[in-house]
C-alpha cells in the first residue's frame, strides 16, 4: 500500500514539476548534450575549457617537440611524452566529476515544518527544532505549503587522495618511437621485450624523463536557490537550481633529465638555441622552464529534483523514502556539472523532540560521463556510484528562536579513478657522451634504474568522511537564517579542509 503510495505521488508531483518547468529542463539538458559533443583539448589551439587545463598548461602542442612546448630536433627522432602527462593526471578530472556528485546540497525541506492539528482541525508550525541542514528529515513541510531558501557554499580544495595539491609531483617518460636512422631496424622503447627493442645506443634518448612539480589551485563557488512544495500532508516535492562559479589555476615547473647527454629535449626559451649536434649538454637555464595555465567558468549546475514521501508517522518518530534525480544540466567540460544522470533512492527515519535525532541513508546510481573518461580520446566512462549515509541530532537552543543541528556525513566511493604518490624506478642516465662508435650521443654503458617521486593512477573504492556543524536562527516570522561549516576527517577523494554554508529560509 504505502508503494502505491509513493508512485503514485511520485508520478503526480513529478507531473506538475514536468508542466511548470519545461523550458528550464530541456535548455539546460540540451546544453550538456550538445557540449559533450564537441572536441576536446584540441592541438592546435589552446582550449577555454576547464577540462583542458592540465593537459594544456604546456601549451596545445603539449610536451613535443616542434609544435608543443620543446625545441625541434632535426636528427633520428621526435620527442614526445605528453601521454605520459595526460594519463597520469587523468584521475583528477574524475575526481573532479565524482566531486561534482557529492557536492553538499542544503536540505530543501529543512526550516519550519506544518503538522495537522486534529483537536483545532487546521495546521500548525512546529518550533521544537528547525530540522538538519546538509540532510534530510522524516517530517514533510504540509500540505499545500512552500519553502523557499538560498545557499552560499565555497570549496577550496587542497589534496587529492592525500596529496597537497601545492605540490604534486610526476615524471614524464618519452613515448616509444621508430628509430629511423637509416638503415636500422632498431624499435627505441622505454621497455624492451625483443632483440629489436632498445633503450641503449643509438635510442639512449628515450631514457630521458621531464620532471615536474605542479600546484594546482581549484575553487568552487555554489549559490544554490531551493524550492519545496508539500503536495500533500506527507508528501514533498523539491527542486535544487545551483548556480556555479570554478576557477582552476596550474601551475608546473617542468626539468628535462638529459639521460643520453644527447641535448635532444631543451624547452623553447628566448636565448636557447637548440645544440648543434648530439652530445652537447643542455644549459641549465634551457633545461627548465615553468608553464602556468588558469581558466574560469560560470553557469547553471546540475538540477536536483527529489521527492519525500513519508511512509510511517508515529506521536514523534517518522520514516520517509525519498528519491534525487540529478540532471546533467551544468557543462561538464567546465567542471559545473557531473555530465551524467544520476538517480539516488534514499530511506529517512527520524525523531521530533528538543533533541531530535535523524539517520539518512542512499546509494547513488551514475551513468558514463567524459569526466570519467579519456579526453584524449573524447571517450566516456562510468563515473563511480556512491553509497551515503548520515548520522545526526538538531536541537533547540535558545527561546524556541535558535537551534543547533550536527551530523556525521560518510560516503562510499566505488571503484573510481584514483592516484597515489609513490617512488617509481625510470631509466637510468647513460654514460658521457662521445663513448659510443661514430655517434657523439651513442648510449653506453646505461646506469641503473633512479627512484623519483611521481603520481600513479590507479582504480579502487574509498570513503569520504565529514562532520558538519551549524545553526538556524528565526529571525523573523517564518524566515531562518543559516550558517554552517562542514569539516574533513579523512583524505579519500578531492577534498576541502572546511566548507562554509551561509543561507535562508522561508516558509509560507
Amino acid at each position: 500500500m504505502y508503494i502505491g503510495c509513493v508512485i503514485g505521488a511520485l508520478q503526480g508531483g513529478f507531473g506538475m514539476l514536468k508542466r511548470a518547468l519545461p523550458a528550464t529542463l530541456l535548455v539546460a539538458f540540451l546544453v550538456g548534450t550538445v557540449a559533450n559533443a564537441q572536441g576536446l583539448c584540441p592541438a592546435d589551439r589552446l582550449s577555454d575549457k576547464l577540462i583542458c587545463v592540465l593537459p594544456q598548461v604546456y601549451g596545445s602542442g603539449g610536451l613535443q617537440q616542434g609544435i608543443g612546448a620543446l625545441q625541434p630536433v632535426p636528427w633520428h627522432h621526435g620527442g614526445h611524452f605528453e601521454n605520459s602527462f595526460v594519463n597520469d593526471l587523468t584521475p583528477l578530472n574524475t575526481a573532479v566529476g565524482t566531486e561534482l556528485t557529492l557536492l553538499p546540497l542544503a536540505s530543501p525541506a529543512s526550516g519550519i515544518v506544518y503538522t495537522f492539528d486534529r483537536s483545532l482541525g487546521v495546521l500548525t508550525a512546529s518550533t521544537e527544532d528547525f530540522g538538519p541542514i546538509l540532510s534530510e528529515r522524516a517530517q514533510t513541510i504540509g500540505r499545500h505549503k512552500w519553502n523557499l531558501g538560498l545557499s552560499f557554499q565555497r570549496f577550496d580544495f587542497h589534496t587529492l587522495d592525500g596529496a597537497d595539491m601545492k605540490s604534486l609531483p610526476a615524471v614524464f617518460t618519452h613515448l616509444d618511437d621508430n628509430n629511423d636512422v637509416p638503415g636500422s631496424t632498431t624499435n627505441c622503447t622505454i621497455n624492451p621485450q625483443g632483440p629489436m627493442d632498445s633503450s641503449t645506443g643509438e635510442c639512449g634518448f628515450v631514457r630521458d624523463t621531464i620532471s615536474t612539480t605542479n600546484r594546482i589551485s581549484l575553487r568552487v563557488n555554489q549559490f544554490t536557490g531551493y524550492v519545496t512544495y508539500g503536495l500533500t500532508n506527507r508528501f514533498d516535492l523539491s527542486l535544487a537550481l545551483p548556480v556555479v562559479n570554478v576557477r582552476m589555476n596550474v601551475t608546473s615547473d617542468a626539468k628535462s633529465v638529459d639521460n643520453a647527454h644527447s641535448g635532444d629535449h631543451q624547452f623553447k626559451k628566448p636565448g636557447c638555441g637548440l645544440a648543434s649536434s648530439e652530445g652537447q649538454a643542455l644549459l641549465p637555464e634551457c633545461a627548465s622552464q615553468s608553464f602556468f595555465n588558469t581558466r574560469n567558468a560560470t553557469g547553471i549546475g546540475d538540477i536536483v529534483l527529489r521527492g519525500k514521501y513519508t511512509v510511517w508517522r508515529g506521536e514523534r518518530a517518522g520514516l520517509a523514502f525519498g528519491a534525487d534525480l540529478r540532471l546533467p544540466s551544468g557543462d561538464d567540460q567546465n567542471f559545473l556539472g557531473a555530465g551524467t544522470v544520476g538517480f539516488k533512492p534514499f530511506a529517512v527515519f527520524s525523531y521530533r523532540a528538543r533533541l531530535s535525532p535523524h539517520v539518512n541513508v542512499g546509494y547513488e546510481v551514475n551513468g558514463d560521463s567524459i569526466l570519467a573518461g579519456d579526453i584524449t580520446q573524447g571517450t566516456s566512462a562510468h563515473l563511480p556510484n556512491q553509497f551515503i549515509y548520515v548520522a545526526g541530532a538538531d536541537f533547540v537552543v535558545v527561546n524556541k528562536r535558535l537551534s543547533a543541528t550536527f551530523d556525521l556525513i560518510g560516503q562510499r566511493v566505488f571503484d573510481a579513478g584514483r592516484v597515489s604518490r609513490t617512488n617509481k624506478s625510470f631509466l637510468g642516465a647513460c654514460a658521457p657522451a662521445g663513448l659510443g662508435p661514430g655517434d657523439p650521443g651513442y648510449c653506453t654503458q646505461p646506469a641503473p634504474t633512479s627512484q623519483a617521486p611521481t603520481l600513479t593512477p590507479t582504480r579502487s573504492s574509498f570513503n569520504i568522511t565529514s562532520a558538519a556543524i551549524g545553526v538556524k536562527l528565526r529571525a523573523a516570522g517564518r524566515l531562518l537564517l543559516i550558517g554552517h561549516i562542514l569539516v574533513k576527517l579523512d583524505e579519500g577523494g578531492l577534498r576541502s579542509p572546511i566548507v562554509p554554508l551561509v543561507g535562508l529560509s522561508y516558509t509560507f
